[in-house]
């Protein structure tokens, strides 16, 4: 292959094990992929991606053996993306067959290269009773150069189409047979990210709170193990929701309606590999200040669109989540859930989403369990950089309020008083570090005033005095 990786794909250094199926039976299928069920540790298999559907008179069939088998591969843990299909909206309506209706695997819609826009020939959902597919979208390509033409991937040595056979070379297609090995590749690099085959045979990541939910990799259940197939804990499970729940939705006809911001167009939105890889490493921290551009539009098309950290929120307490948006701009702010539902999709546990150039949003928010949390900005329209804060609410009168055990390097807290003056210190048994508090202001999130006014291994204090009402505020210690 290309040696000097002009052309790559998405994780250029993952191993591929082709099971060829095509010409074959519906038996031949479920063999098939039984067989790669049972090869899985074998191979290293952490990822099965599937460019083909079933059809019957022209249309896109269902059949229960081949999702069943299916179901089989993703209750052992491994991460499943299928093709929406090519059939773009017929007569019939929806336009999903097996194995993309099956409501646990990934089904990927197809975009052209500018915009990014769902294609014409991408088929729709709605999907089944229980999800609304296609579950998100990625790069397909299309058929005419006006908009971006076809992707280059890798022919197969066996019939050229055009011409002679010429080995080991390159031809231009397009189709979500395109995206969705896209969206396999993404999710590969998160699994890497997680700490690849060792992390699913051990059932160890080299990521810590991974390993502290208990969070899993291969098992030995299929189909017929008991329902649910599988866990909020499974490792194809987290990469799913974090996938989906990072994505960046350019189907602005979907209106948000508090029930989940998928739909049958894109699903979740086109797909962003670097925001779902990001909420799995890093984890924001309460109390700092994140300062970040997103971007949207076709000339800006591989700059961020989308911000991701996982956060840690305590049952029966209250936070305040703030986001500053550029002027020129509409920016979005989600909370997700630390769990998914029955099938793997994200649940939004609060949002907002004024969809007013430059209007501030904030959502207040007290969860019902304690555990780690997605935070996402999503950009809807405009560029700029925007300033996000989020605080644990507290009151002034409190003599002592604790930090958890999960807090990292920071810790914030809200208040909104009229008091005139704070008196700020940290306080632990075992000082260690140097520690620095401060206060800001909660309009502008910006430092009114900070001290690290002592060395390592000593406590830090601060003493604000405005001589007027302190107002909504609030405190932070690093």
């Amino acid at each position: 292959m290309e040696t000097t990786q002009f052309f790559s794909g998405v994780a250029p250094n993952t191993k591929l094990v082709v099971v060829d199926i095509f010409e074959g039976t519906v038996s031949d299928i479920v063999t098939a992929i039984e067989w790669v069920w049972q090869n899985a540790e074998t191979y290293h298999i952490l990822v099965e991606t599937n460019s083909w559907g079933i059809t019957s008179s022209g249309l896109p069939a269902r059949d229960a053996s081949i999702d069943n088998a299916i179901r089989a591969l993703i209750a052992k843990g491994i991460i499943v993306t299928v093709v929406a299909g090519n059939d773009g909206i017929n007569v019939q309506g929806q336009t999903l067959g097996s194995p993309a209706e099956v409501d646990e695997v990934i089904t990927v819609a197809a975009s052209d290269f500018y915009g990014p826009q769902r294609t014409s020939y991408s088929s729709v959902g709605p999907g089944t009773a229980n999800t609304t597919k296609p579950d998100i979208m990625a790069p397909g390509g299309t058929y005419d150069m006006e908009h971006g033409g076809s992707y280059v991937a890798a022919d197969t040595n066996d019939v050229e189409e055009y011409g002679s056979e010429i080995l080991n070379s390159m031809i231009p297609m397009s189709g979500t047979s395109m995206a969705t090995p896209h969206v396999a590749g993404v999710c590969a690099l998160m699994a890497q990210a997680i700490g690849g085959f060792s992390a699913w045979i051990t059932n160890t990541s080299s990521l810590d709170w991974l390993n502290e939910i208990g969070a899993y990799g291969y098992t030995d259940n299929d189909e017929t193990s008991g329902y649910p197939y599988w866990t909020n804990y499974s490792y194809n499970n987290i990469i799913k929701r974090y996938l989906l729940a990072t994505a960046w939705e350019t189907n602005h006809t979907a209106s948000y309606d508090g029930n989940g911001f998928d739909d049958a167009w894109e699903g979740w939105g086109f797909v962003q590999a670097r925001a779902a890889i990001e909420a799995l490493l890093y984890a924001y921290n309460l109390g700092t200040i994140v300062k970040f551009s997103l971007y949207g539009g076709n000339e800006d098309r591989f700059k961020p669109h989308i911000w991701a950290r996982r956060v840690y929120l305590e049952a029966g307490k209250t936070y305040r989540f703030k986001l500053d948006v550029p002027s020129g701009a509409d920016f979005d702010l989600i909370l997700f859930a630390p769990y998914g539902d029955t099938y793997g999709e994200p649940i939004v546990a609060a949002y907002s989403t004024t969809h007013t150039i430059g209007a501030d949003e904030e959502i207040v928010y007290t969860p019902t369990v304690s555990g780690w949390y997605l935070i996402t900005v999503k950009q809807w329209s405009g560029n700029g950089q925007f300033k996000f804060v989020a605080f644990e609410e507290t009151t002034l009168d409190k003599y002592q309020t604790k930090i958890h055990s999960k807090a990292g390097n920071s810790h914030g807290f809200y208040v909104d008083t009229t008091e005139t003056g704070i008196f700020l210190r940290i306080y632990h048994t075992t000082i260690t570090g140097d520690l620095a508090c401060g206060v800001i202001d909660y309009a502008t999130l910006s430092y009114l005033d900070s001290e690290n006014n002592n060395p390592a291994g000593q406590l830090d204090y601060l003493v604000y005095n405005p001589g007027s009402s302190l107002g909504a505020s609030n405190f932070a210690f690093v």
